[in-house]
């Protein structure tokens, strides 16, 4: 709103999509999995119980989780961000500085919901957010996952045509 006015949003439209890998950690030891997925009082039970069970099987773990992002670029009006997950809100400041906060509009839960996404910060201070994957395969987030998800979402804005700051 411009003076108590509606103001419409102005294209082109442009959109940029792509497949993020975002790293997960390797498990803990074995006997530290299942100590951790016999404890239903941590959030990251579940998760230790499924990779538990793929150890078993003699599967691999995986390594990273693919994700979609898209980025739609309205003109010059307004960049929206569409995240996959339960992104935590420190996603929004980091794309603030990465895309530069004037016109950006950051969304999840889009094209795909795995569970929560937690930031670098929230993986050190640890919670509910950090119970990893629930859907989609077994797994916690790296911390790396942060930085690559920043990088991927400024290189698709760039795409998208949006001026980012230095």
């Amino acid at each position: 709103m411009l003076g108590g006015k509606l103001r419409p949003v102005g294209g082109p439209l442009r959109v940029a999509f792509d497949r993020v890998a975002l790293p997960l950690q390797p498990p803990p030891p074995r006997e530290e999995l299942k100590k951790l997925a016999e404890n239903r009082r941590d959030a990251r039970s579940f998760a230790a119980g499924q990779l538990l069970a793929l150890i078993e099987r003699g599967e691999k773990p995986p390594t990273h989780y693919t994700c979609p992002v898209a980025v739609w670029q309205f003109g010059t009006d307004l960049t929206l961000v569409g995240l996959s997950g339960e992104v935590v809100v420190d996603y929004v400041l980091l794309l603030e500085k990465a895309l530069g906060p004037t016109q950006l509009w950051v969304l999840a839960y889009c094209n795909d919901v795995f569970g929560y996404l937690p930031s670098a910060r929230v993986l050190a201070e640890g919670g509910y957010e950090t119970r990893g994957l629930y859907s989609g395969g077994p797994g916690f987030f790296d911390p790396k996952a942060e930085e690559v998800l920043v990088r991927a979402v400024r290189d698709l804005a760039r795409k998208a045509g949006r001026k980012l700051p230095e």
